[in-house]
């Protein structure tokens, strides 16, 4: 399906809304999908560091970061663990004026949602400067491609995600956000139990895809662990 039918789609039921808001509480939902059930997946490779930087970018669309390891060589590696800036201020005092060495935990910070490009940050800071070889921190992550009704540029896509039986979780999550905003409490209620309802149809069905494992809990800079 194209966003252009999804859009209209949309628009059948609440006529009144525009294309543009459309897409904003679309795209809204898209994200927090790719993130919950990693609609799109693959590897990113951070190879290049700078002795004593703390924090490195990232492609603007990815949407998650689920795990990192760090290899110190081809076969050499082991798992960074996964923590936030949150945790790190509560639990590690003065961990920013640590001694630098070699990472053992990862954390966030940005991403598409806040309009800021998504960084991966390391506690010890790296002690090592390379280019392109090793260490290296090899990251599974999820996607976010922005939905757009037609002249996709990078990063975006005019097409639904084709590797999802239905749309039902984008269809129903989309109504809720736009009942919310125009107050239309009498169809909330439905919306919201139609999206559950459809979220975990969504689930049961990517849990038997190759490559794809719903994900119950992601990490967020600001708020530590959020469980879904």
């Amino acid at each position: 399906m194209n966003v252009s039918t999804f859009v209209d789609d949309i628009q059948r039921t609440y006529p009144e809304v525009t294309d543009a808001n459309v897409l904003l509480d679309l795209n809204i939902v898209h994200e927090e999908l790719c993130k919950l059930y990693r609609i799109k997946v693959g590897e990113e490779v951070l190879s290049s560091f700078v002795a004593e930087t703390r924090k490195y970018n990232m492609p603007s669309n990815v949407a998650q970061v689920y795990s990192a390891d760090f290899y110190t060589s081809s076969d050499s590696y082991f798992p960074l663990e996964p923590t936030t800036v949150q945790t790190l201020d509560n639990y590690t005092r003065g961990w920013r004026s640590f001694p630098s060495g070699t990472p053992t935990q990862y954390f966030i910070d940005g991403f598409v949602s806040s309009g800021t490009v998504p960084q991966i940050g390391f506690y010890p800071t790296p002690d090592t400067t390379t280019s392109s070889s090793y260490p290296q921190c090899r990251m599974d992550v999820a996607y976010f491609e922005e939905l757009v009704q037609s002249g996709a540029g990078a990063g975006q896509s005019s097409i639904m995600p084709p590797n999802v039986p239905d749309y039902d979780a984008w269809k129903y999550g989309t109504y809720k956000r736009i009942a919310e905003r125009l107050n239309d409490f009498g169809r909330l209620q439905y919306w919201a139990q139609a999206e559950k309802y459809a979220r975990s149809t969504l689930n049961d069905v990517l849990a038997m895809a190759e490559d794809v494992t719903p994900q119950g809990v992601f990490f967020n800079n600001l708020t530590g662990a959020r469980r879904i």
